[in-house]
């Protein structure tokens, strides 16, 4: 895995998260494609505080520099929010959206008995 923070006086301001993408390791050598090593970029956030402005940008970019560094020859943008600033980010990179996936959310109502 690759887990990049930005850290300052000990608080986490923004980070980025990714890991090798091993779906292909299932599928049996003389059956696989000629897949180029793949890093999936799960998650990345940042702080509200204004002196986090910039930083989940300069992890993204960090972190691709990162994966090519390590011989990696794509990143996959997992699970980005279609009007978040990561898609922004990801279209930079030429990247275009293969699938699409929804959330569903359900209030929950807790009960809790009474003695």
């Amino acid at each position: 895995p690759l887990v990049l923070l930005a850290v300052c006086d000990g608080e986490c301001l923004a980070w980025a998260a990714a890991f090798p993408d091993h779906a292909w390791e299932a599928v049996p050598a003389a059956e696989r494609p000629a897949m180029p090593g793949t890093l999936v970029l799960e998650s990345m956030g940042q702080s509200p505080d204004p002196i986090a402005k910039g930083l989940k940008t300069f992890l993204f970019h960090e972190l691709h520099r990162r994966a090519a560094a390590q011989g990696y020859e794509r990143v996959l943008h997992a699970y980005l929010h279609p009007q978040g600033d990561e898609m922004a980010l990801s279209r930079a990179y030429g990247s275009r959206p293969f699938r699409h996936y929804e959330l569903l959310a359900k209030p929950l109502v807790w009960t809790v008995p009474v003695h």
